[in-house]
Formats: structure tokens, C-alpha cells, sequence
């Protein structure tokens, strides 16, 4: 019943969105086209409103983008075409509003360097009204915004608070407005960040002096500008505490804190400043806080390839045992629910799913389908994703995820090694575009979780400190040797492809790994580490800012032109690469600068060596627009395609 509705809200408001159950129609001869997996989502969010009536998602036809609400009864209740923007977050402000994120490539003043402007909207369902936030507040530097607005409950109703910015007077502080979202005007709230009571007042903060030794203290007494410490530490370094929200027990709040080599909890009490141990939750997972009142939940894992979610709410610890017995198999993940935690949306990645949306009663144990991420992949195309492990040289077990193409004995396969950015984040279990689509042109995929990846733990991260271009770099090819050993794969039918940091180790491997890759793709790859180091310091305007130390860390330089760093540099090895490398590179990305593909291509011109380079004009980091995501998915297959048939 609940797809005829929704697909007839959809049809008002001219705006096609695929709803219902996963496909179950038998797979066609040939795998779907590129264009299936390159495109942006059809469903890109979902989220419930606080009274739990009405569903409000973002609908994707190429590039054009388009708010639809619509009540769970069937009826089309409102519809803003977004165009091209990028929409970054969505969510209820109440039960009327909705509030859009987007952002811009550009520059917030004449002289400054180009960003990625955030901007907000306000879209009133009862009055088909679209406001901009922060609009005409003297106040504030402008309309931009330091991330999405946020909704809190105070005085026993929500409110929104923004992350904006004061004016030249003071330095373009960031502070909290309150925005009202009819008129989109902000009016100053707080000049702090922190965990908020239900009065609405800040209880406790934080504040870390980084120039100033590394000196870091937890404070409370910003109501009464009496401020009061109740936890400091010196010389913190790059990994400070964190305040969490409130902690389990009343008048707490909870603090992260890492002490030798792992990550501790304890409840902070805000009058006496007492500390007390709270259970450590099992490795690789991290509390979980009510967004509208900073309150303890329970805590989220990532257990192998699971999700394990652990409520401290025996009622919504039932509700959620229900989901979990009901779609074994699928991994559920919450996408969005209602304040009193009774109605969810939540997204299953079972096999033959490409993300697929479904709205549950958690009370009553119903569940209603909503729709899938990628409509025109069919269930019989989606490929097996195996989660394996395998030891490196020195023996340090590495995590991986291992997709088979479909119709093809596991044996003798040609192989993507596609490592992930970061480096310090990991895969996650689910419908992976890119993957999808190599694995659909017959290769074997594996994104090994090299050292230095979050979420196995504080002393695998740290074992990556150092090892950028070494034995991160190493962890990858031995992945190749262990499923070569196995007779998986083809040892001389391997490619390399990556992004971010993946992109740096898709450079780095025809140089620093010869012999293991016959072909390698670079997306926004780092290819001279000194100039992204001098880079990073223009952008934060400090040699020793926290952001270029991070990358120290991971690099292993002792300074910014440490002359360590040319041995790990792709585009000072050049004359070294012995296989062909496609770069490619968004103009407008402001992580890793289209320069860095630059100078790899130049050297590589220069040392007489086989490359290719495309320029995605108008694109950033993240590959936020489809007609350049489906640029780079045709140009790297086509690549891969020519170098290393997969047949």
C-alpha cells in the first residue's frame, strides 16, 4: 500500500522516485551500464518528521536535485527543485520545516582564498515558503555557515541554532545563532559550543589552546561567566580528550579521553569536578548521544562486517531486537527517527540491495518500504562482498573486503586494489558504487584496511604513523600475494585505483611496489608531499598548525621539508614507474589541490613515461556532481579496460 502512495506523491509534484521492496526480477544477460553506477543516487536521504506523520527526501533525475515531502497517508505536501546544488544535509526543524544544506565552491571576500561555502534554507510545508538563514542579521559576516544547523529542545520545544560567524569587530568569531525559520533572520545565542541543558544554557565547554603548549581544559560556569575548570591536561598534542554529552549518570558529563594507547571514558561530575571510569564499549565503537538533548543512548559497533547497536533504553532496546531479527542478514543502520525513538527510518544493505530505505514502527514491529538507492540495479547484479583477513610481512593482521564478480569461479580473477582515503577512516559494509561497477565489468575488488585505518583500535591506528609510502603502502600488495597464494587472483592481472590517499598509493605503487601493478588510476591523488605540506600551512596560516602535524605524523617528517619525504613523493620518482597511470582531478577541489595531479603529469611528461590526465572541470574532493562522477567511472573502466583486459 505504501509504495502506490508514495509513488503517487511523487507524480504530483512531477518528480519520479523509485519506492518499494528490492528488486527480485531476474538479472539480464549483460550488467548494467556505467551510467547506472555513475549517476548520483535516485533516493539520496530520507528522513522522518518529529511527529512521525511525513517523510521528506532529496530525489535525483542527472544532476538536478529536488526536495519532495509527502505525508505516510499518500499525500504530496510540498516539492522544491534544487537544481544542480550540492545538497549536503537535510533535516526537520519541526514539524513544519525542513532545512536544506548546500554548498559552493567560492570565495567569502575579495581577497580570500576559495572555500566551500555552506548555506542554509528554511522550506515552511504549510506556506510552500523558502527562506535563507541568516539572512539580514547585522550581527553576523554574512549568510555562510561553519556546517549544517542543528535542532535542540529547550524550554520544552525545539529551536535552531546555526554555526555562524560575527563581523570584522571580532575577528569572524564563530558563535551560535538562533534562527527563526520563517524570516530566516539569526539573532546572537551563545558565544560558546558545548553540552546544552534544557533551559538552554551551556553546562559545559571546552577549550583547547594549541599554540599555548597544547594545553586543553574542560570548563563549566559560561551562564554565569564564572568559569570553573573541571578537567585539564598539558601538552596534548594531536589526540585531545573529547566531550561527549551528558554521561550516564545524572549531573555527568562524558569525556573521551586516550590513555595508554586506548580510548577511556568517564563521567565528569559538573559540580565537583569528580572523575569516574565508565565501561569502555568493545573496540571500534562509540557512544551514541540524543542530537536534540546531548543524552547518553547506548553505544554503535562495527564488529567485523555488522553493525551491533546497544541501547541503554529497555524499550528501545526491544524495538531495535525486533529490526535486528527481522532483517538478519542486512545490516540495518538508523538513517532517521522521531524524538521518543518509536518510529525510524533505516537503511538495509542485504544481498541484492543497493541501499534500500524502509520506514519501521518499532512498537508495533511493522516495517513499510520506502525505496532503493539505485533503482536500475537489479538484485541479481549486486555482487558478493566477502570481509577477509590476511597477514602483512610483519606478520600485523589486515582487514579487507574482497567483492567477486558475478558468473565468474573465484580463481585466477583479475584484481582492483582500491585502498580508501583518509587515510585515517575505513570502509564500511554496504552498496559501494565504484566497486560495484569495476566488480560488473568482471574484476575482482579488494580495499584492504591498512594500518593506520580507523576503528580497529588505537594501536592499529598508530602502527600507520610513519608508514605513509612504507608499510601502508606494503599492506596492499601483500593483500595481492596472500589472494594470489590462494589462486583468487592473477598476480600479473593487478591494477591499482584510489582517491584522496587512496589516490596517493594508486601514484605510489608503479613507483615504490615495482613489478605489482600493471596499471594505475589516481583520483585527487597527493603526489609531492613538501608542496602539500606548504600548501596545507597557506590554508591554516601556521607552520605547526594541527592540520599539517597530523600529516607529519602519518608522513613521518620531522618538519615540513624534511628531505625524507622525496623518497615517498611520486612525482620526484617518476623516472621509477613501471606501469601506465591515469591522474584525474576535480579543478575546484580544496582538500588535495588539482596542482598535485599536475605535477606528477609534468614529471611523468619529463622521465618519458606512459600517462593519461583528466580534468573534471567544476568538481570537488568529494565528486559531488553525477556528469563528473560518470566522467571519472568511464575514463577509469576505459582505462582499466585498455591495460588490463579483464578478460
Amino acid at each position: 500500500m505504501f509504495r502506490r502512495l508514495l509513488t503517487a506523491a511523487a507524480a504530483a509534484v512531477s518528480m519520479f522516485v523509485c519506492a518499494g521492496a528490492p528488486a527480485t526480477a531476474q538479472a539480464p544477460a549483460a550488467p548494467a551500464p556505467l551510467e547506472a553506477y555513475g549517476k548520483l543516487p535516485g533516493l539520496e536521504q530520507v528522513i522522518l518528521s518529529p511527529d512521525g506523520e511525513k517523510l521528506a527526501y532529496i530525489a535525483v533525475v542527472g544532476d538536478s536535485r529536488r526536495l519532495n515531502v509527502v505525508s505516510l497517508k499518500g499525500q504530496a505536501l510540498g516539492a522544491v527543485g534544487l537544481g544542480d546544488r550540492k545538497v549536503r544535509d537535510i533535516q526537520w526543524g519541526d514539524n513544519d520545516h525542513i532545512l536544506i544544506t548546500t554548498s559552493q565552491t567560492g570565495r567569502i571576500c575579495t581577497l580570500c582564498d576559495k572555500s566551500e561555502i555552506y548555506v542554509a534554507q528554511s522550506f515552511s510545508i504549510s506556506r510552500r515558503a523558502f527562506v535563507q538563514l541568516m539572512a539580514n542579521t547585522p550581527e553576523a559576516a554574512g549568510s555562510f555557515l561553519g556546517g549544517p544547523p542543528w535542532v535542540r529542545f529547550v524550554d520544552g520545544k525545539d529551536i535552531v541554532l546555526v554555526h555562524g560567524y560575527l563581523g570584522p569587530d571580532h575577528d569572524y568569531r564563530s558563535v551560535q545563532f538562533r534562527v527563526n525559520l520563517d524570516t530566516g533572520k539569526g539573532q546572537l545565542y551563545d558565544w560558546n559550543f558545548g553540552v546544552m541543558d534544557d533551559k538552554g544554557y551551556i553546562v559545559a565547554a571546552t577549550q583547547h589552546f594549541a599554540r599555548d603548549g597544547g594545553r586543553w581544559r574542560l570548563v563549566t560556569g559560561m551562564e554565569s561567566k564564572g568559569l570553573k575548570e573541571l578537567y585539564v591536561e598539558n601538552d596534548v598534542g594531536l589526540d585531545p580528550p573529547a566531550l561527549l554529552g551528558y554521561g550516564k549518570t545524572p549531573g555527568t558529563v562524558m569525556l573521551r579521553v586516550l590513555e595508554e594507547d586506548e580510548y577511556r571514558y568517564y563521567e565528569i561530575n559538573l559540580d565537583s569536578g569528580a572523575r569516574n571510569r565508565f565501561p569502555t564499549p568493545p573496540q571500534g565503537a562509540e557512544p551514541m548521544f540524543d542530537p536534540r538533548t546531548d543524552r547518553y543512548l547506548g553505544h554503535l559497533a562495527l564488529k567485523d562486517n555488522t553493525w551491533i547497536y546497544t541501547f541503554e533504553d529497555a524499550e528501545i532496546a526491544r524495538g531495535w531486537a525486533r529490526v535486528e531479527k527481522s532483517f538478519a542478514g542486512k545490516n540495518p543502520r538508523i538513517v532517521s527517527w522521531t524524538p521518543d525513538h518509536t518510529k525510524a527510518v533505516i537503511r538495509t544493505d542485504g544481498p541484492g540491495e543497493t541501499g534500500a530505505f524502509l520506514l519501521m514502527d518499532l512498537t508495533a514491529g511493522t516495517a513499510t518500504a520506502i525505496g532503493e538507492q539505485y533503482p536500475a540495479i537489479k538484485a541479481p547484479q549486486v555482487h558478493e562482498t566477502r570481509y577477509i583477513t590476511y597477514k602483512a610481512a610483519d606478520g600485523l593482521e589486515i582487514p579487507a573486503y574482497l567483492t567477486l564478480p558475478n558468473g565468474r569461479a573465484a580463481t585466477g580473477l583479475p584484481l582492483i586494489v582500491m585502498p580508501h582515503g583518509g587515510p585515517h577512516i575505513r570502509d564500511e559494509p554496504g552498496f559501494d558504487w565504484w566497486v560495484e561497477a569495476l566488480a560488473s565489468r568482471g574484476y575482482a575488488v579488494l580495499r584492504p584496511q591498512f594500518r593506520g585505518s580507523d576503528g580497529y583500535g588505537v594501536a592499529f591506528l598508530r602502527a600507520g604513523f610513519g608508514e605513509w609510502g612504507k608499510k601502508m603502502q606494503t599492506d596492499l600488495s601483500d593483500g595481492v600475494r596472500q589472494l594470489a597464494g590462494q589462486g583468487v587472483v592473477d598476480p600479473r592481472r593487478v591494477c591499482i585505483v584510489g582517491a584522496s590517499y587512496g589516490g596517493y598509493a594508486a601514484m605510489a605503487g608503479p613507483a615504490l611496489d615495482p613489478g605489482v601493478y600493471r596499471c594505475a588510476v589516481s583520483v585527487s591523488g597527493v603526489s609531492d608531499l613538501r608542496k602539500m605540506l606548504a600548501w596545507e600551512k597557506n590554508q591554516t596560516g601556521a607552520n605547526n598548525s594541527l592540520g599539517v602535524r597530523f600529516w607529519r605524523r602519518y608522513m613521518g617528517a620531522s618538519s615540513n621539508n624534511d628531505g625524507a619525504l622525496t623518497a615517498i613523493s611520486p612525482a620526484q620518482l617518476a623516472d621509477r614507474f613501471d606501469a601506465p597511470i591515469l591522474l584525474i582531478h576535480g579543478k575546484d577541489d580544496l582538500v588535495v589541490p588539482y596542482e598535485q595531479s599536475e605535477f606528477l603529469a609534468k614529471a611523468l611528461a619529463k622521465a618519458g613515461k606512459p600517462h593519461e590526465f583528466v580534468t573534471l572541470q567544476g568538481e570537488d574532493h568529494w565528486l559531488s556532481r553525477g556528469a563528473t562522477r560518470l566522467q571519472m567511472l568511464s575514463a577509469t573502466v576505459a582505462f582499466v579496460e585498455k591495460h588490463n583486459p579483464p578478460a
